[in-house]
């Protein structure tokens, strides 16, 4: 069965960090309803012919958006690439191609009583579906992020972030930039490390983690966390790259 690809248009882009820009986007038709999806999965994106039919150029991104506000989606993307420097050149009103919901990568309550995610750069992408769905929700569930960045420019959502910590008294943040000196509300400097963890986290058991980012960075928090005696069913990932 052929997938059913809606056309969206584009409502807001905002222009998060240097090469960060965050897309909002609604059904063209007003009767096509959003999709459901949980807090990490994942769309499909199509960019469209001269008669605004899909063509074969498409990507996967991560959803950002909250998945019980139903009026659009949004997309958090570093412009690189083919496909997101086209993406780039788009103004609000331009259309593509949406379907999904996809992946496994995703945010159950049952299960994530305690979470600590790791974000690496883009990789927040996920992670702030699942901040926005619990806070929302307000989940007794325990987050903790460590989110990693290059430098202090590069950190996108960072003010939603700290609202999200004010608002959300079971949520936690930690920011490290490692070609940065960090600014003020930034924590750490440096790639995250054995150190940090045990600085911020002293007692692991029990704790699930769910990484994502780059396929070095998550190879390496992979064979840290496992280092430290965390059982591998306690660990998922979602690589970018």
């Amino acid at each position: 069965m052929p997938l059913k690809i809606d056309t969206y248009e584009f409502t807001e882009i905002i222009q998060a960090t240097p090469d960060v820009k965050i897309f909002k986007f609604k059904p063209v038709i007003p009767e096509t309803k959003i999709f459901n999806y949980k807090p990490g999965q994942f769309l499909m994106m199509y960019m469209l012919d001269s008669e605004g039919k899909p063509t074969n150029l498409a990507r996967a991104y991560s959803i950002s958006s909250n998945p019980i506000q139903k009026d659009h989606l949004e997309l958090t993307i570093k412009i690189t690439g083919k496909f997101t420097n086209m993406l780039d050149k788009m103004k609000v009103g331009d259309r593509v191609g949406v379907t999904g919901s996809f992946g496994v990568f995703t945010y159950n309550t049952e299960k994530h009583k305690d979470t600590v995610m790791m974000a690496g750069g883009v990789g927040i992408a996920p992670f702030i579906s699942m901040v926005r769905f619990s806070t929302a929700q307000k989940l007794q569930n325990k987050i903790f992020l460590f989110y990693s960045n290059r430098t202090n420019k590069d950190i996108s959502h960072l003010e939603e972030l700290k609202r999200l910590e004010e608002e959300n008294p079971n949520f936690r943040a930690i920011y490290t930039v490692t070609r940065d000196e960090p600014a003020s509300g930034i924590h750490e400097q440096g790639r995250f490390n054995e150190t940090h963890i045990q600085k911020y986290l002293p007692a692991l058991e029990g704790k699930n983690f769910m990484l994502c980012g780059s396929t070095a960075m998550v190879n390496d928090f992979t064979a840290i966390l496992q280092a430290l005696g965390v059982e591998k069913f306690r660990i998922t990932a979602e690589k970018f790259g």
